[in-house]
């Protein structure tokens, strides 16, 4: 189907075209649209993944509130000025440029603005749009957004994959996500980071080099998934440690959840901890996570140098590189450890004998299941990093959009 038309609606629909609130018309190598206004209900309309160059047959569908043209040719959205009733517009993946956003600035309504993977440079008079409340702009040439500050109801912001250096330092108090991965950062405001709301900051892949300096700036310890990975001060031996003491609601961490035994407790906790340690002349296990002293109450402080159970910060640092090893070394033997465990089983498979079948098979069922739940765990933690990473592709965008696809007016 090269041209939709009211005849080819009717055909997909089966029904009435002046009762029609949605139409799906997606993957149907749609060049061109005619004229269906005559569909006065339609409220949601999917044409994505066609092949059109323009929308402006849509202007008379006054009563859109949904619209998605992404992956098509697009270049202009010319009369979608007209479409005042628009609540979510989706024009990802196409060649929208800088010139042709003033048609959507007319769209006051609007909510959710999806505009990845074009060729944009510029997107300031996007300010004008008071009711926005889901931006996504990823892939594209921006090297500014100060027009954020403008957009008072923002909650998910995605800029990832553009060429921005910094960001305007502005409350946004309904911000729960920002996406800001592979871009130039070297530092973030502290307006940004301390939005009250913020669960979600994805900043990998930039240029901040001072890892102190970044936790200072997180002033509101509401986030529950940060995605560091990528910048220049993860090298430090204790970034990972400074920052799960500065945010105490943490749940994901460069995309693998954060282990309870790898946060400092709390200071009473400490004391407590460090009284039973004295009382067995051991050292106590949560100084693992600690990079400096500084972070210890004073009365911990004092009971173990008293015991001499305290290490000197030397030998903290020393221990905390040998167990940062040993987590990249099993990182790194996940393959292995499956293929070990495959070759134990062939190896006992090949040695067993008729005689000894029963005693063979119990060892080797206890070998199997010793190989079967190392793997298992591995596989968890892999599991694991794909369900809850926010990754600097596509899906990091998509992830958040999936909510908003399904929003209904």
């Amino acid at each position: 189907m090269e041209r939709l038309t009211l005849l080819e609606i009717s055909k997909i629909a089966e029904e009435d075209i002046r009762t029609l609130k949605t139409v799906n018309v997606s993957n149907r190598g749609i060049k061109e649209v005619d004229d269906i206004s005559s569909c006065i209900l339609l409220r949601r309309l999917d044409l994505s993944h066609n092949k059109l160059q323009r929308i402006k047959a849509l202007e008379y569908n006054t009563e859109l509130a949904w619209l998605s043209v992404a992956h098509n040719e697009i270049r202009s959205i010319a009369g979608i000025e007209r479409l005042k009733n628009l609540r979510v517009f989706n024009a990802g993946y196409n060649e929208i440029g800088d010139t042709t956003l003033a048609n959507i600035i007319a769209c006051t309504e609007v909510q959710a603005l999806i505009l990845n993977n074009n060729r944009l440079t510029s997107c300031s008079m996007l300010g004008a749009l008071k009711q926005l409340n889901a931006l996504v702009l990823s892939h594209n040439q921006l090297n500014n957004i100060d027009f954020i500050e403008h957009l008072p109801k923002l909650k998910k912001l995605s800029v990832s994959h553009n060429k921005i250096a910094s960001l305007p330092n502005v409350w946004l108090h309904e911000l729960t996500e920002i996406r800001i991965n592979n871009n130039r950062l070297t530092r973030l405001p502290d307006r940004i980071a301390a939005a009250p709301a913020l669960k979600l900051l994805d900043v990998g892949n930039n240029l901040l080099k001072d890892v102190d300096s970044f936790v200072d700036t997180l002033n509101m310890p509401s986030i529950a998934n940060l995605n560091v990975n990528g910048n220049p001060f993860e090298e430090e031996d204790d970034c990972r440690a400074k920052i799960l003491h500065r945010l105490k609601d943490l749940k994901i961490y460069n995309g693998l959840r954060v282990p309870e035994n790898d946060r400092l407790p709390s200071a009473r906790e400490m004391i407590r901890r460090a009284k039973v340690a004295v009382e067995k002349r051991k050292v106590p296990k949560f100084l693992s996570s600690v990079w400096s002293y500084k972070v210890l109450p004073e009365e911990v402080i004092e009971m173990l140098s008293e015991a001499g159970l305290l290490p000197s910060e030397q030998e903290l640092l020393r221990k905390r590189r040998k167990m940062a090893g040993r987590k990249e070394d099993k990182t790194r033997n996940v393959s292995e450890q499956k293929d070990e465990g495959e070759g134990e089983r062939k190896d006992e498979g090949e040695r067993e004998r008729p005689v000894q079948g029963k005693v063979e098979g119990k060892r080797r069922n206890a070998g199997e299941k010793k190989a079967a739940k190392k793997v298992q765990q591995q596989e968890e933690e892999e599991e694991e990093r794909s369900e809850s990473e926010e990754s600097d592709d596509e899906g990091s965008d998509w992830g958040e959009l999936e909510e908003v696809e399904e929003m209904d007016f």
